[in-house]
C-alpha cells in the first residue's frame, strides 16, 4: 500500500487526532477514511451534476419540439394560403380576361371611331 505524507497544521493534527481517539482507529485509517468520503461526495456531486445537466437537455429538448410544432403550423398556415392567393389571382386574371375581351369586341364593332392617347398625346389605340 502506497503512503501519502502531507503537512498540517498542528490544530488540524490535534482536531484529527481527537476524531482518531473518538473513532477509535488509526491516523491513516482515519485519514484513509475520510479520502474515500471526499472522493464519494465529489462523485455525487458529479452524479447531480449529470442529472442536473440532463434534466435540463430535456426541458430544452421539449422546448425545442414546441418551437418545431409551431414553425410545422406556420408553414401549413402558409402553404394554405399561398393555395388560396393562386386560386384568386387565377380568378381575377381570368375576370379580367373575359372584362378585356368584351370592351376589346365592344370598340372594334363600334361604328365610330374610338381612340386612346396617353397623357403625352401619343396613340395608344385606335379602332379601324
Amino acid at each position: 500500500m502506497p503512503r501519502i505524507t502531507v503537512d498540517i497544521s498542528d490544530a488540524t493534527l490535534a482536531q484529527i487526532d481527537a476524531e482518531v481517539k473518538l473513532q477509535k482507529v488509526s491516523r491513516s485509517k482515519w485519514a484513509a477514511t475520510a479520502i474515500d468520503a471526499h472522493l464519494q461526495q465529489e462523485r455525487i456531486t458529479s452524479d447531480a451534476e449529470v442529472h442536473q445537466l440532463e434534466e435540463r437537455v430535456m426541458q430544452l429538448q421539449q422546448q425545442l419540439d414546441a418551437k418545431n410544432n409551431i414553425i410545422l403550423n406556420l408553414n401549413t398556415e402558409t402553404e394554405r394560403l399561398s393555395n388560396e392567393l393562386k386560386t384568386q389571382k387565377e380568378l381575377i386574371t381570368k375576370e379580367n380576361f373575359t372584362s378585356d375581351r368584351f370592351y376589346e369586341i365592344l370598340v372594334q364593332s363600334a361604328n365610330d371611331g374610338i381612340s386612346f392617347y396617353d397623357i403625352d398625346w401619343n396613340l395608344k389605340y385606335a379602332n379601324a
